[in-house]
């Protein structure tokens, strides 16, 4: 007769992902905002609403690739670069 599967003790034992070891790392910073479950804790800001619309108006509601959209990364890289004083690399070398 085989043995009941013990499950839980197998997830135990299976090594944390990537994504969950990042996660509980940038938990240890107070400016933290973990978009990733729930809700936020604050309003959509407008100029997300109007990007969002227009993506559902125009039919862009498809996945992007990976590395994400190159206007999207741009306009991060400036924003940092702006507001932060934080200089990217954003463009595929």
């Amino acid at each position: 007769m085989t043995e009941p599967f013990d499950f839980a003790e197998h997830a135990r034992r299976m090594p944390q992902s990537g994504i969950r070891e990042i996660f509980s790392e940038a938990q240890k910073y107070d400016d933290f905002c973990d978009l990733s479950l729930g809700e936020p804790d604050f309003e959509t800001p407008e100029p997300i609403v109007t990007a969002v619309t227009s993506a559902l108006e125009t039919g862009a509601t498809g996945y992007t690739q990976t590395i994400g959209r190159e206007d999207l990364r741009g306009a991060l890289a400036e924003k940092l670069g702006n507001t932060n004083g934080i200089i990217t690399i954003w463009t595929r070398s």
